[in-house]
């Protein structure tokens, strides 16, 4: 049975660059690099794993460590809630994204906080090409396992990388970019809940309502009253399975609500009654043990 393993990183990208001239060309660390998965082409897969191994095999050389690759599968956990078990079925992925501006940065803004704002809205924003957004192709996910098989093949043919891993990563947003929020949510809206910055976020205390649909983990549909950590968790189990995945890293909004702001689940101060603190750390505990 396939290892899983379980990164609880909520903010990462893979480290450690090649070794400086003149230190030993072994570097005993592990490498992962994150990507995303509009990178490939999935009328291409063949082609688009051989570019990226010419592109990126250079940073993996002399890693005595574990070696692999964390793919952005849409940037959010729709591809893991909406999986329902057909590798045929088509990826969920975001819809409707408004553009986000790719800007070219000349030079550090001068003036206030307040002044910089500013000057960032009239002279980059205001400027910003926004037909640079790369959309998502209509992936399956059969493609998916297809793409990882490949990223292994070539790996160790042609780059003598032998047991190569390919993992993907969650956030816990319901949406992203102002896109339309995953089907899994429409029908489950207490999957998710309003914190006071980041929007709607996975929501680790739901307990989930009778549901007929067919998932992955679950073909005679979702009995009441079943726990949100237990349901992506064992959905993410037949998932990797399935597919091909080694590894989830789980980034923005998943364990902590609010990302890049200190605040947690509760607000800005944890609350008085204990109980409900435990009962959080409880759910946390049982999404990590069930994944």
């Amino acid at each position: 049975m396939r290892k899983i393993l379980l990164f609880l990183i909520i903010q990462s990208f893979i480290l450690s660059l090649a070794p400086l001239q003149g230190q030993s060309k072994n570097i005993p660390a592990d490498r992962w690099l994150e990507i995303d998965l509009y990178w490939f082409n999935h009328q291409e897969i063949e082609t688009s794993v051989e570019k990226f191994w010419e592109t990126y095999a250079p940073l993996f050389e002399g890693v005595t460590g574990w070696k692999g690759l964390i793919m952005s599968i849409g940037l959010s956990p729709g591809y893991v809630l909406d999986w329902n078990g057909d590798l045929d079925a088509r990826i969920s992925l975001p819809q409707n994204m408004r553009p986000w501006p790719m800007l070219e940065c000349k030079g550090q803004l001068t003036g206030t906080t307040e002044e910089r704002i500013e000057k960032w809205k009239q002279e980059r924003l205001a400027k910003a090409d926004r037909s640079r957004w790369a959309s998502y192709q209509p992936w399956t996910y059969r493609e998916l396992r297809t793409l990882n098989e490949t990223l292994r093949a070539v790996a160790g043919k042609k780059c003598g990388i032998e047991d190569f891993k390919v993992g993907s990563y969650v956030t816990g947003w319901e949406s992203f970019y102002g896109c339309d929020p995953i089907a899994f949510s429409q029908k489950h809206p207490n999957s998710f809940f309003k914190v006071q910055v980041n929007g709607r976020v996975f929501n680790q205390l739901a307990l989930l309502k009778a549901d007929p649909t067919v998932y992955g983990a679950y073909p005679d549909g979702i009995p009441a009253n079943t726990p949100l950590v237990e349901f992506f968790g064992r959905q993410w189990g037949d998932l990797s399975r399935k597919a091909g995945l080694d590894a989830l890293l789980m980034k923005d909004c998943f364990f902590q609500p609010e990302a890049y702001h200190r605040s947690g689940p509760f607000g800005w101060a944890a609350p008085a009654d204990p109980k409900k603190v435990e009962e959080w750390h409880q759910a946390t505990s049982k999404l990590v043990r069930t994944s």
